[in-house]
């Protein structure tokens, strides 16, 4: 396109001077025109009322034929105007009978009349502009008065009203010529700077983005934002070099997953034989005193060694095999009341069960069992040592999901470990209670179904940590899409 080509204070000049010719030359045209016309319009109005008030004092002169007293009316009435420049009367065959002409009249107006019989006439003699008015004597009967007015004066006026508006419309477009180089270029040049600044980033750059370009408010706030787009930059850049080595982790881990699963497999086999030959060789009456001492402490380590392989394979496997259903949490607070009850019967630790009535979410069952277990269960390891141990596991939910919550009175999570505590592996147990994995599981299996585990940020109700799970809500019409659906929802607060 041309207009590329063009810089910004030539386009705004033809611009400015487009619309001062637009908006300003037509107006001062018809200003001039209408000045003119007015100046006409009242030269044919005197004439006319003299030619009228003329018309009446020669009627009875013209009857009695008093050609001295004709004469001298005529005389006076050119003399009344300094614009009336003649004034002369023909009968009604077209002969002049009197007139002011002090040379003789001019054949010339004679043929005028007759080519144009109307009331005025505008005509040129020599240098001088001239408007004819006539008026019938007695409806023509005793012929036609005719009075000759200058209208060079108001033709002059026209032309220099008509001279103002050019000298008006010239300054007018040279002063939007000058403001416009001004403007623009107050405008241009820090603009010619910031694109010189960007085509050289990031050299030209700080390293704060800023860029002194200088110019009205408007550069200077694109200078601005292109001084925050730089940091962005310099923050996404800095987020992709972290998610480049988080992904390469990531492709570790995962490589490490594989090979950890394959092991587990091929581990478990033998061990599972292994653990068969210490019962058969533990339960041997003969035995000897050192073999009974030692055969328990081997059979709880391969116990240990059993589960830890356990959990290695549903890591490995969380998330695979989900399958996500209605899922009722009534249902899953019964099966975990009977799984927690052996482990807290001893112990005498309050576990309060606290739930609304048919709540309904989205979720694989076993799933959800399986990371409700395995914080209840952290929370009972927690607790341990408290004077009076409690665990609460709270259900409810709202229009956009189920919540369960458990929380316990122990000594919470360490601000400094709150983000390293669903990583895999890392546990805050002592040395031989904790694979490091029951977190990662519980968090890849609820979030292979749509929802999310969270650590509060704030302690529970409690005083201890507060863990919390969301899951998609389901209602009669299917999952819960964020909108409050009380009428048809499973759930009731």
């Amino acid at each position: 396109m041309a207009l590329k080509q063009w810089s910004l204070d030539r386009v705004w000049a033809w611009l400015g001077a487009a619309a001062v010719l637009v908006s300003f030359l037509p107006g001062g045209l018809y200003v001039t025109h209408l000045l003119s016309d007015s100046a006409e319009r009242e030269l044919v109005g005197r004439a006319q009322a003299l030619v009228t008030t003329l018309a009446g004092q020669i009627i009875e002169m013209l009857l009695v034929e008093d050609t001295i007293s004709l004469q001298d009316a005529l005389q006076k009435a050119v003399a009344s105007d300094e614009q009336v420049r003649y004034a002369a009367i023909e009968d009604s065959r077209g002969d002049v009978i009197a007139h002011t002409f002090t040379g003789g009249y001019p054949s010339s107006l004679i043929a005028l009349w007759r080519q144009s019989p109307g009331p005025s006439v505008r005509y040129s003699a020599g240098s001088e502009r001239m408007i004819d008015v006539s008026l019938p004597l007695f409806e023509g009967q005793l012929g036609r008065l005719h009075v000759g007015v200058s209208r060079t004066q108001a033709y002059e006026a026209s032309n220099r009203a008509l001279l103002l508006i050019g000298v008006a419309f010239l300054g007018g477009i040279s002063i939007v010529v000058l403001g416009v180089q001004v403007i623009c270029g107050a405008v241009s040049r820090p603009l010619g700077r910031l694109e010189m600044l960007v085509s050289q980033y990031p050299v030209a750059c700080g390293e704060n983005g800023k860029l002194a370009v200088g110019g009205t408010r408007e550069v200077e706030s694109l200078a601005g934002r292109f001084g925050e787009m730089i940091q962005r930059l310099k923050i996404l850049e800095q987020e992709r070099i972290a998610t480049q080595k988080s992904m390469i982790y990531a492709e570790r881990l995962a490589a490490l997953g594989e090979l950890a699963s394959g092991l587990a497999h091929e581990i478990r086999n033998p061990l599972d034989g292994v653990q068969e030959c210490v019962r058969y060789l533990q339960a041997d009456p003969d035995k000897s005193e050192q073999a009974t001492r030692y055969y328990p402490m081997m059979q709880q380590g391969l116990r240990r060694i059993s589960i830890t392989i356990q959990e290695m394979l549903t890591f490995a496997k969380s998330g695979k095999d989900v399958s996500p259903t209605p899922c009722h949490t009534s249902e899953v607070f019964n099966e975990l009341t009977l799984l927690v009850a052996p482990r807290t019967k001893n112990r005498q630790i309050d576990v309060q069960w606290q739930t609304a009535q048919d709540l309904v979410c989205f979720c694989d069952h076993h799933a959800l069992v399986q990371s409700g277990l395995n914080l209840i269960l952290n929370a009972i390891d927690a607790v341990e040592d408290r004077p009076n141990p409690e665990i609460k596991v709270c259900t409810w939910c709202d229009s956009r999901g189920v919540y369960i919550s458990v929380e316990d009175n122990g000594p919470g999570v360490p601000s400094h470990l709150r983000d390293q505590i669903f990583a895999v592996f890392f546990s805050t147990k002592p040395p031989g209670k904790g694979t490091g994995l029951g977190l990662a599981v519980s968090r890849q299996l609820i979030r292979a179904v749509g929802g999310e585990l969270t650590l509060s940020d704030e302690p529970g109700s409690l005083g201890g940590a507060k863990f919390l799970i969301k899951l998609p809500k389901f209602t009669k019409q299917g999952i819960c899409n964020g909108t409050d659906q009380n009428e048809n929802s499973y759930c009731r607060r």
